[in-house]
């Protein structure tokens, strides 16, 4: 994709008398995780659903990938953009019935649909649930489901409408973990609504708060810039003073190389994510903590072992 994946002009939706979305201009790339936040009412799942095209706005124009959607291509364009609701419907029948079923209405024959299944189902962790009935997966298991059979229909945005709501906490992490990693791999678009700011925090690379169904605010997750090198086989950390204070565990969540340069992202001991583009080039290879033998504070430095 080349140029905006979304954009809307002048979009409202009405239902009744009641206006319940107003935005006057919003422009979306592609292969980024949005975060889409606001209270309960201010409008969130009626844009979701207006980008998944299974809504069209009351006046406006909504453009997709460079093109305005008129009515006759919301349709075709659901098989590239999928709406994962916050509590996803599994078909009666098992949860490979479910994972083909969109590859069943395309004509794909019996044994490909099978290897591609099975291939998603080990993918996103369910491969020994393939013949378990889909109606009794876990709030965890069904979003996860949701992710492979969206990924079999061939959809390149995924649009996730409160996805860690009905997870427990032991399968809560799992998920976010899988959610960037599909990202990563897949090269997919994602937009997510949430209320958990931790899932907010490790994923969403811009924020765009609604309020009574306007757009209030449009916000980047901050980056900032580090200076790490080697001490006698230490790290040397020095930091801006806007990054605040970090201290004890740092756990590397991510590595990765993002415009020519190198973006790690840590968590803290109190899930604080804190996401650097280093100079300097230490090896972190192997690293999977750090741990701060003195407190990260603002502008300033400390060491740290990996």
């Amino acid at each position: 994709m080349s140029g905006d994946l979304y954009s809307l002009k002048n979009i409202t939706r009405v239902f009744g008398r009641r206006e319940v979305l107003s935005i006057d201009s919003l422009a979306m790339e592609p292969e980024r995780i949005y975060g889409l936040l606001g209270p309960n009412g201010s409008g969130k799942t009626t844009l979701l659903k207006i980008q998944a095209f299974l809504d069209e706005p009351t006046t406006g124009a909504v453009s997709f990938a460079g093109r305005e959607v008129a009515r006759r291509d919301m349709a075709p364009l659901r098989s590239q953009v999928v709406w994962s609701p916050q509590f996803p419907v599994m078909f009666t029948g098992s949860l490979r019935y479910n994972i083909e079923y969109p590859m069943r209405i395309r004509g794909l024959e019996a044994a490909a649909r099978r290897r591609r299944s099975m291939a998603l189902l080990e993918r996103v962790g369910l491969a020994d649930l393939a013949e378990a009935p889909a109606h009794r997966l876990s709030g965890g298991e069904a979003q996860r489901a949701s992710l492979a059979r969206a990924l079999a229909a061939g959809a390149k945005v995924l649009l996730l409408d409160e996805p860690t709501a009905n997870v427990d906490v032991a399968s809560r992490q799992g998920l976010i973990d899988l959610i960037g990693k599909l990202w990563r791999d897949q090269k997919l678009s994602i937009v997510i609504t949430t209320h958990d700011h931790g899932l907010e925090a490790e994923l969403c690379q811009k924020r765009l708060h609604l309020r009574d169904g306007k757009l209030v605010a449009v916000d980047e997750a901050v980056i900032h810039q580090a200076a790490l090198s080697r001490q006698g086989g230490r790290v040397l950390v020095e930091m801006p003073k806007e990054a605040g204070a970090f201290s004890g565990a740092l756990i590397i969540k991510e590595l990765a190389e993002h415009n020519s340069s190198i973006l790690i992202k840590l968590v803290s001991e109190d899930r604080r994510v804190l996401t650097v583009r280093v100079s300097g080039e230490p090896d972190f290879s192997t690293a999977r903590q750090l741990t701060l033998d003195e407190p990260l504070f603002q502008n300033g430095s400390t060491t740290a072992r990996p």
